[in-house]
């Protein structure tokens, strides 16, 4: 991750670098299992809504994470909607990827 620098740079810690690594990770893991059709989908969508937004706010006032914020407040947000509408699903059938999107079949 770009923002993830040294230790004491920024006043970022180890703590928050962690947090930023997760973030970043469970992002891509949420949008691949999305892609693939994955069912385990509405688990990684909640968790990822709250590292995103634990991430957005530990980063909020540190100078120059704007964009960070921004991008983090971002996904937590599209996961809660993308997630709102697979728990409205009450069928107990496999989530439908994302519109527009197709399941890569393996």
């Amino acid at each position: 991750m770009v923002h993830c620098v040294p230790p004491d740079a920024h006043g970022i810690d180890e703590a928050l670098c962690t947090l930023l690594l997760n973030c970043s990770d469970i992002s891509q893991m949420t949008a691949n299992f999305i892609l693939n059709g994955s069912p385990y989908q509405e688990p990684l969508l909640r968790l990822c809504a709250e590292i995103c937004e634990a991430c957005a706010k530990a980063c909020s006032g540190i100078e120059d994470f704007e964009e960070c914020v921004a991008a983090c407040y971002t996904c937590a947000d599209a996961c809660r909607s993308l997630g709102s509408q697979l728990w409205s699903n009450v069928s107990g059938e496999a989530a439908a990827p994302a519109p527009g999107l197709h399941p890569i079949r393996l």
